[in-house]
């Protein structure tokens, strides 16, 4: 569902195309399934007010599995590049079970506890943010990694990786950190 409408009424000669603008969808579709993938439902919202694009409880459902994001966009009249209007990120990931995004058995499979989340703003030209991950259990063809945490960071478009570590089994593990320009 949705609508749309522009305040026809005289505006600035030099008025950006969106002054005006008011706009709105909802969408919701069921049983999606594409090569390997599967979803009960994918949802999102979409909302624009001027110069201001939202797109908010864009959802993922599975089972118990769901990924959630939401992002908005601010429009500059004067902006060519549409990657050099600011905008921001928002997403979680909580799955019980990543296993069920899957159909049937994919050697592709991730089978497993996953929780994440992160932040990324953009203003046009330098990207700051966060991340966090967390999982337990996870499983793709012959490796297992039975406890994974990673935290980072974004400032002025590097990536902090502040902390990465795998338990590979009782005694062995891995740990690391890294920065990415």
């Amino acid at each position: 569902t949705g609508s749309a409408e522009k305040n026809l009424r005289s505006h600035a000669k030099d008025a950006p195309w969106f002054e005006g603008v008011r706009a709105n969808a909802t969408a919701v579709i069921s049983t999606v399934r594409n090569n390997e993938f599967v979803a009960d439902t994918v949802s999102a919202r979409f909302d624009q007010s001027d110069g201001l694009v939202t797109l908010s409880n864009v959802t993922i459902q599975r089972g118990l599995n769901q990924i959630v994001g939401n992002g908005s966009m601010r429009l500059r009249a004067d902006e060519k590049d549409f990657f050099k209007q600011p905008a921001t990120i928002q997403v979680l990931v909580n799955a019980p079970e990543t296993a069920d995004f899957w159909s049937g058995s994919s050697p592709n499979r991730v089978s497993g506890t996953l929780n994440a989340s992160g932040v990324v703003q953009w203003n046009g030209a330098i990207a700051d943010g966060w991340f966090n991950v967390h999982a337990s259990n996870l499983k793709i063809r012959n490796l297992s990694i039975p406890q994974l945490s990673g935290a980072g960071s974004i400032w002025q478009s590097k990536i902090f990786l502040n902390d990465l570590t795998a338990s590979l089994n009782g005694r062995d593990f891995l740990n690391g950190q890294r920065t990415l320009e």
